[in-house]
Protein backbone atom coordinates (compact mmCIF):
# COMPACT_ATOMS: atom_id res chain seq x y z
CA UNK A 1 0.00 0.00 0.00
CA UNK A 2 1.25 3.46 -0.65
CA UNK A 3 2.77 5.35 2.40
CA UNK A 4 3.11 2.28 4.21
CA UNK A 5 6.51 0.35 5.51
CA UNK A 6 5.06 -2.31 6.92
CA UNK A 7 5.85 -4.03 10.30
CA UNK A 8 9.26 -2.44 10.44
CA UNK A 9 11.17 -1.15 12.97
CA UNK A 10 8.86 0.96 15.34
CA UNK A 11 6.50 -2.63 15.04
CA UNK A 12 9.40 -5.04 15.86
CA UNK A 13 10.59 -3.66 18.71
CA UNK A 14 7.10 -2.37 20.46
CA UNK A 15 5.09 -5.52 18.87
CA UNK A 16 7.05 -8.37 17.56
CA UNK A 17 4.90 -11.24 17.16
CA UNK A 18 2.17 -9.19 16.85
CA UNK A 19 -0.31 -10.08 13.84
CA UNK A 20 0.76 -7.15 11.50
CA UNK A 21 -2.43 -6.84 9.70
CA UNK A 22 -1.81 -4.75 6.51
CA UNK A 23 -3.39 -1.51 4.95
CA UNK A 24 -5.16 -0.87 7.87
CA UNK A 25 -2.14 0.53 10.47
CA UNK A 26 -3.32 -2.20 12.68
CA UNK A 27 -1.73 -5.70 14.42
CA UNK A 28 -3.46 -8.26 16.55
CA UNK A 29 -2.35 -8.91 19.76
CA UNK A 30 -0.14 -6.57 21.88
CA UNK A 31 3.10 -9.11 21.01
CA UNK A 32 6.63 -8.45 22.88
CA UNK A 33 7.60 -4.73 23.79
CA UNK A 34 11.22 -5.39 23.30
CA UNK A 35 11.80 -2.25 24.78
CA UNK A 36 10.37 -2.24 27.68
CA UNK A 37 11.93 -5.72 28.24
CA UNK A 38 15.47 -4.11 27.79
CA UNK A 39 14.92 -1.23 29.94
CA UNK A 40 12.96 -4.00 33.03
CA UNK A 41 16.59 -6.21 32.40
CA UNK A 42 18.73 -3.17 32.40
CA UNK A 43 16.79 -1.89 35.93
CA UNK A 44 16.82 -5.50 37.60
CA UNK A 45 19.41 -7.37 36.10
CA UNK A 46 22.00 -5.03 34.87
CA UNK A 47 25.05 -6.80 34.28
CA UNK A 48 22.87 -9.16 31.90
CA UNK A 49 24.26 -10.10 28.37
CA UNK A 50 20.70 -10.07 26.92
CA UNK A 51 19.80 -6.81 26.32
CA UNK A 52 19.15 -7.15 22.44
CA UNK A 53 16.59 -5.58 20.50
CA UNK A 54 16.08 -7.49 17.15
CA UNK A 55 14.83 -6.04 14.27
CA UNK A 56 14.85 -8.91 11.70
CA UNK A 57 11.85 -10.96 12.17
CA UNK A 58 11.72 -13.73 9.28
CA UNK A 59 8.35 -14.48 9.75
CA UNK A 60 7.63 -10.79 8.79
CA UNK A 61 10.05 -9.63 6.16
CA UNK A 62 7.95 -10.34 3.19
CA UNK A 63 5.68 -7.74 4.51
CA UNK A 64 8.20 -5.40 4.67
CA UNK A 65 8.75 -2.35 1.97
CA UNK A 66 12.46 -2.70 2.90
CA UNK A 67 14.34 -5.66 5.05
CA UNK A 68 15.38 -3.52 8.29
CA UNK A 69 19.12 -2.33 7.83
CA UNK A 70 19.60 -2.08 11.87
CA UNK A 71 19.15 -5.30 12.72
CA UNK A 72 20.29 -5.99 16.57
CA UNK A 73 20.50 -3.59 19.43
CA UNK A 74 22.44 -4.58 22.62
CA UNK A 75 23.20 -3.17 25.14
CA UNK A 76 25.66 -3.74 27.58
CA UNK A 77 26.75 -2.51 31.38
CA UNK A 78 30.07 -1.46 33.04
CA UNK A 79 30.57 0.06 36.40
CA UNK A 80 33.26 2.28 37.32
CA UNK A 81 33.57 4.34 40.51
CA UNK A 82 30.17 3.08 41.63
CA UNK A 83 28.86 4.84 38.90
CA UNK A 84 26.82 2.49 36.00
CA UNK A 85 27.69 3.20 31.98
CA UNK A 86 25.58 2.34 29.40
CA UNK A 87 27.19 0.78 26.12
CA UNK A 88 24.98 0.41 23.13
CA UNK A 89 25.93 -1.60 19.79
CA UNK A 90 24.42 -1.75 16.81
CA UNK A 91 24.55 -4.26 14.28
CA UNK A 92 23.85 -2.72 10.27
CA UNK A 93 23.49 -5.44 7.62
CA UNK A 94 23.55 -2.55 4.89
CA UNK A 95 24.24 1.49 5.18
CA UNK A 96 24.32 4.14 2.60
CA UNK A 97 27.09 5.44 3.62
CA UNK A 98 26.82 9.15 2.57
CA UNK A 99 23.27 10.01 3.46
CA UNK A 100 22.46 7.36 6.05
CA UNK A 101 25.57 6.91 8.60
CA UNK A 102 25.60 10.53 10.20
CA UNK A 103 21.74 9.85 11.02
CA UNK A 104 22.43 6.73 12.36
CA UNK A 105 25.58 7.68 14.47
CA UNK A 106 23.01 10.52 15.47
CA UNK A 107 20.21 8.06 16.38
CA UNK A 108 22.54 5.73 18.02
CA UNK A 109 23.62 8.64 20.51
CA UNK A 110 19.80 9.87 21.18
CA UNK A 111 18.89 6.52 21.87
CA UNK A 112 21.50 5.64 24.23
CA UNK A 113 21.41 8.62 26.16
CA UNK A 114 17.46 7.94 26.64
CA UNK A 115 17.94 4.58 27.50
CA UNK A 116 20.83 5.59 30.15
CA UNK A 117 18.52 8.42 31.66
CA UNK A 118 15.81 6.09 31.80
CA UNK A 119 17.46 3.37 33.91
CA UNK A 120 19.40 5.84 35.96
CA UNK A 121 22.98 5.15 34.11
CA UNK A 122 25.41 7.43 31.99
CA UNK A 123 26.08 6.80 28.30
CA UNK A 124 29.61 5.60 27.76
CA UNK A 125 30.01 3.76 24.08
CA UNK A 126 28.25 3.45 21.56
CA UNK A 127 29.87 0.45 19.14
CA UNK A 128 28.31 0.55 15.46
CA UNK A 129 29.20 -2.88 13.22
CA UNK A 130 28.29 -2.47 9.68
CA UNK A 131 28.76 -5.46 7.42
CA UNK A 132 27.66 -3.63 3.80
CA UNK A 133 28.73 -0.61 3.72
CA UNK A 134 28.35 1.67 0.68
CA UNK A 135 28.47 4.98 -1.29
CA UNK A 136 25.80 4.93 -4.27
CA UNK A 137 27.42 6.26 -7.75
CA UNK A 138 25.05 9.02 -7.83
CA UNK A 139 26.79 10.56 -4.24
CA UNK A 140 30.23 10.16 -5.12
CA UNK A 141 30.56 13.74 -6.48
CA UNK A 142 28.57 15.49 -3.21
CA UNK A 143 30.69 12.61 -1.10
CA UNK A 144 33.84 13.98 -2.32
CA UNK A 145 32.90 17.75 -1.80
CA UNK A 146 32.11 16.50 1.66
CA UNK A 147 34.96 15.34 2.72
CA UNK A 148 37.25 18.26 1.68
CA UNK A 149 35.54 20.33 4.60
CA UNK A 150 36.65 20.66 8.09
CA UNK A 151 34.64 18.50 10.27
CA UNK A 152 32.86 20.25 13.05
CA UNK A 153 33.09 19.17 16.83
CA UNK A 154 30.43 16.83 17.93
CA UNK A 155 27.40 18.20 19.74
CA UNK A 156 26.44 17.04 22.88
CA UNK A 157 23.03 15.39 24.15
CA UNK A 158 21.67 16.76 27.64
CA UNK A 159 18.22 15.65 29.12
CA UNK A 160 16.60 18.23 31.11
CA UNK A 161 14.10 16.58 33.29
CA UNK A 162 13.93 13.35 35.70
CA UNK A 163 13.14 9.93 34.27
CA UNK A 164 10.34 8.92 33.20
CA UNK A 165 8.75 5.79 33.48
CA UNK A 166 8.39 5.00 29.39
CA UNK A 167 10.62 6.37 26.78
CA UNK A 168 7.13 7.53 24.75
CA UNK A 169 6.83 9.68 27.87
CA UNK A 170 9.73 11.85 27.06
CA UNK A 171 8.71 15.21 24.68
CA UNK A 172 11.42 16.64 22.25
CA UNK A 173 11.58 19.52 24.89
CA UNK A 174 13.36 17.20 27.28
CA UNK A 175 15.95 16.60 25.05
CA UNK A 176 18.61 19.69 24.35
CA UNK A 177 21.81 19.07 21.55
CA UNK A 178 24.28 21.15 22.47
CA UNK A 179 27.10 23.06 20.38
CA UNK A 180 25.70 21.97 17.80
CA UNK A 181 27.40 23.26 14.10
CA UNK A 182 26.47 22.73 10.43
Amino acid sequence: NVGETGPIYGFQWRHTTAQYIQGKHNYEGEGIDQVAQVIESLTYDPYSRRHIINAWNVGDLDKMVLPPCHVLYMFSVCEIDNQKYLSLMMTQRSCDTFLGLGFNICSLGIFLTLMAHRVGMKPYKIIHSIADMHIYETHMEAASEQIQRKPYPFPYIKINCAPKQKLEDYEFSDIKIENYFH
